[in-house]
């Protein structure tokens, strides 16, 4: 399981985990624990589908663990909760 221990998932947070090798590490997990997340943005949603979508390459859901109230709310506003399973 991966941890995230970013406090804030923003566009310049995702950015860079677009653009860093941590990024292909996180997306050959399927579970990832959001405990530290405090703050989300869209594309902190944006950035969790498509690492739902490797996880679907695999026959895998990818779910979130311990996500912010913020998160939650944005995955149910974009109806999105069919590729991001909340635990």
């Amino acid at each position: 399981m991966i941890e995230i221990n970013q406090t804030t998932m923003n566009h310049e947070c995702t950015s860079l985990l677009w653009n860093s090798k941590t990024r292909t590490q996180w997306f050959s997990s399927n579970e990832v624990d959001l405990k530290n997340v405090v703050t989300v943005d869209s594309s902190a949603v944006a950035f969790f589908i498509k690492w739902a979508k490797e996880c679907s390459k695999r026959n895998e859901e990818l779910i979130c663990y311990n996500a912010p109230q913020q998160f939650i709310q944005l995955v149910n506003i974009y109806n999105v909760s069919k590729y991001i399973k909340l635990k």
